[in-house]
């Protein structure tokens, strides 16, 4: 044993490293298990911040779970109160669907019926309106009949009138015969200044006379022109505008080949002369009338006559009045 001791006592030098060494040795030890500590409880903070964390996340996403939990209750609630409404809806456009096509039943039915009746009353109307034609036709056969009789019979009375004024020249001297037929130029003359609203004083042209004064004799009369229409000749006028003529005298007209203005506006004295003798009871009026200065502004060759305003002057105390309109009335007439 003493010997061991100074062994160890001789080697006091291999005790003391062997004494540091486990010094050091214990030391890293505990500086391991220190650091070992700390490491621990750092990571026992960090797990605790996670485990916090994670609690409130965790309570957080339950609470958004909680009220997406309501919202989808009450979005449930929603769909179900749209899925009556449309179901509601639904209903509504059957009912409406089955009522238009009731109402689509019914207007057919009445469109058919409707349709009936226009094919009927259509029908109907044409054979109306053949017959209407049937009697115009003999209508205008029988008018072209009375057209003749009426010639023939104007005929006869211009025979009859010229026979009566021969045996009135041979029984009545040359100057009574002179003074009859003045007084009845006169009297034939004033109706007619009278009717057409001119006033003033004026002689009267030879086609503003009767029958009897305008007719001088044969040789001075010419029948109008003829104007034979072909398929691409422009519709006829309508005469019945030139005040005077009527559907008789455009008929008449018409089949002596007078069919539009233009014809009537390049007449002269002539042609109105042989209308006086031949257009029946009318024909002395193509002159006094003024067919053709009608004629020309329907036809555009003229200016239509401009009218003024006259103001009626008062006659002074003790004057007859002699004038057609009252004193102090206006009257228009031609310029």
């Amino acid at each position: 044993m003493t010997e061991l001791f100074g062994l160890f006592g001789v080697m006091w030098w291999l005790d003391l490293l062997l004494v540091g060494a486990c010094a050091l040795l214990a030391g890293a030890g505990l500086g391991r298990l220190v650091m070992r500590r700390q490491v621990e409880r750092a990571l026992d903070a960090v797990h605790r911040r996670c485990w916090q964390a994670q609690d409130d996340w965790l309570a957080e996403h339950e609470a958004r779970l909680h009220g997406l939990g309501a919202e989808a209750d009450r979005l449930k609630a929603l769909v179900q109160e749209a899925e009556s409404r449309e179901e509601a809806l639904r209903r509504e456009i059957d009912a409406s669907r089955a009522s238009h096509r009731q109402a689509e039943q019914a207007l057919c039915q009445q469109l058919l019926g409707l349709d009936r009746q226009v094919a009927a009353e259509r029908e109907a109307h044409r054979r109306e309106i053949g017959a209407l034609r049937d009697q115009t036709g003999l209508m205008r056969a029988e008018i072209t009949q009375l057209l003749g009789l009426i010639e023939e019979g104007d005929g006869a009375r211009a025979l009859l009138q010229k026979q009566l004024a021969q045996a009135h020249a041979q029984a009545q001297p040359r100057a009574l015969r002179r003074d009859v037929e003045g007084a009845r130029a006169g009297v034939a003359a004033r109706p007619l200044l009278r009717g057409t609203g001119v006033t003033g004083t004026g002689a009267a042209s030879e086609l503003d006379r009767p029958e009897e004064a305008v007719i001088v004799g044969e040789a001075a009369m010419r029948a109008p022109a003829a104007l034979q229409r072909g398929s691409d000749s422009p519709p006829p006028d309508d005469l019945e505008r030139i005040h005077g003529i009527g559907p008789a005298t455009q008929t008449w007209l018409n089949r002596r080949g007078v069919w539009y203005f233009r014809q009537i506006a390049e007449w002269q004295a002539g042609e109105l002369r042989w209308l006086a003798r031949h257009l029946p009871h009318v024909g002395h009026r193509a002159g006094r009338q003024d067919w053709i200065g009608q004629a020309r502004v329907l036809a555009g060759l003229a200016r239509p006559p401009q009218e003024r305003r006259v103001r009626v002057v008062p006659l002074p105390p003790g004057a007859i009045d002699r004038r057609v309109a009252p004193a102090g009335a206006w009257r228009r007439v031609r310029a």
